[in-house]
């Protein structure tokens, strides 16, 4: 059986990795000049990113070089393991490129073990839902090509919608096209399409009203919501998220499994604080 990887910044709880039986590829951050690295076991640290933040301090994450998933990966392939990474979106995570091309030397140093990797062409909570569902097909032992070729379709039906608080807090280098809005009342809505690219989807008047989009986004594009789990992400705003966490269970009924995650310092630094989004099975991600 292989050793199942995923990214940290899916933005998941560790007592939830720790259900999935998971290794996580851990990223570096820095505030100003200080280096860190993600860890979901830790509170402390996403304490002290919202520190930072307020004080001024600058967020930036830090692409994982070759070098370094060549060291991780070599961990589980010298002792004879297979690996299954299933990644957030290449077309926005930085890392992924280096990643594959790690890759090239693993499976000649390594070519009794197979190396199996799948794009969920997703961010955030909606690339962990996707994870969750390939790691409940990898605790039953499925095959790695059975699961990445079930995952293709879970993909494409994994809806991603997130508001942001205020778009000076966006990393330029993102999402610079949507920075035309000046009206800090307005909150632009985003979502990810099926190539793994945030695109601006729509505004609201006010963080009440686009949380109110947000269930509308549920209530019309969901499709089998009693049978997946709902993944709520926010970036220090728990009241905002309980207070959507509630307009879906007006929706849907008190037997809707919804979950209210962290953003990780990584999607932190892409969104700003303030942000908060929903992942969610659909007919289709837009």
């Amino acid at each position: 059986m292989s050793l199942m990887y995923i990214d940290a910044c899916c933005d998941l709880s560790s007592d939830r990795l720790k259900t999935m039986s998971v290794e996580v590829v851990e990223q570096t951050y820095t505030l100003d000049s200080i280096h860190y690295t993600t860890n979901r076991n830790n509170k402390d640290d996403l304490i002290k990113v919202y520190a930072g933040l307020k004080e001024g301090r600058r967020l930036n994450t830090h692409a994982i070089d070759q070098e370094k998933y060549a060291e991780l990966f070599s961990l589980a392939l010298k002792q004879g393991e297979d690996i299954l990474y299933i990644h957030s979106s290449a077309k926005i995570n930085g890392s992924i490129n280096n990643m594959y091309e790690s890759l090239v030397d693993l499976k000649n140093d390594y070519s009794r073990q197979s190396i199996t990797t799948f794009d969920t062409k997703a961010i955030s909570v909606q690339a962990g839902l996707i994870a969750y569902e390939g790691a409940v097909m990898h605790r039953r032992c499925d095959e790695d090509k059975k699961i990445v070729d079930a995952l293709k379709e879970v993909a494409l039906h994994t809806a991603f919608y997130f508001v942001v608080d205020n778009l000076k807090n966006i990393d330029g280098t993102k999402l610079a096209q949507f920075q035309s809005a000046n009206n800090a009342l307005i909150k632009p809505i985003f979502a990810v399409n099926d190539d793994g690219e945030v695109v601006n989807v729509g505004k609201a008047q006010g963080k009440k009203k686009a949380i109110l989009e947000l269930v509308d986004k549920v209530k019309n594009l969901g499709e089998n919501l009693a049978d997946y789990p709902i993944a709520i992400v926010h970036a220090n705003c728990e009241n905002d998220a309980n207070l959507l966490k509630d307009k879906l269970l007006e929706l849907l009924g008190g037997e809707a499994r919804i979950w209210i995650e962290e953003a990780s310092p990584i999607t932190v630094a892409h969104v700003g604080t303030g942000a908060i989004g929903v992942a969610f099975h659909a007919k289709k991600r837009i």
